[in-house]
């Protein structure tokens, strides 16, 4: 579906990347069920423009992704 960018909102999550592309990190956040469209990312931490609706649900997974380090 197509997802209009003005209906987003930009979160930065902390999260080690452990030297990923862009777009592997992509991937792995939707196998893990976060939505949104990442738009960058570095060692430490990656920005996503996340739907209004799945801000708190991505918070609830990206907490469980960063404890499973």
């Amino acid at each position: 579906s197509d997802m209009i960018l003005s209906d987003t909102i930009k979160v930065k999550y902390k999260l080690n990347t452990c030297g990923l592309q862009t777009h592997e990190i992509a991937k792995l956040l939707r196998d893990k069920g976060v939505k949104g469209f990442v738009i960058s990312s570095n060692d430490r931490n990656v920005i996503v423009a996340v739907p209004r609706e799945d801000i708190k649900r991505n918070r609830k997974i990206m907490e469980g992704i960063r404890n499973e380090d």
